[in-house]
């Protein structure tokens, strides 16, 4: 991101910049360097997991299952 106003961008590009950052242990400066197509692959990554830890609650609703997430883990769910 290269502009005279780098912090001056939509919230949410923050918040998926900061997501993938955490996700695979990366500085947020280094994510935000990617080309869109590495980003984007990176997000969609992100969705497909969390789609998978949503099912996995969901479906063991009925057994007891008891989920352990720190409170970050569960802020970088998305959908």
């Amino acid at each position: 991101m290269k502009s005279s106003q780098p912090f001056a961008t939509d919230e949410q590009y923050l918040n998926l910049i900061d997501i993938i950052a955490h996700q695979y242990g990366s500085l947020p400066s280094e994510v935000a360097k990617l080309n869109w197509f590495d980003l984007l692959l990176n997000a969609r990554c992100i969705v497909a997991r969390s789609k998978r830890i949503q099912h996995i609650t969901k479906s063991k609703k009925k057994t007891m299952i008891f989920p352990t997430m720190d409170i970050s883990t569960l802020s970088d769910i998305l959908g």
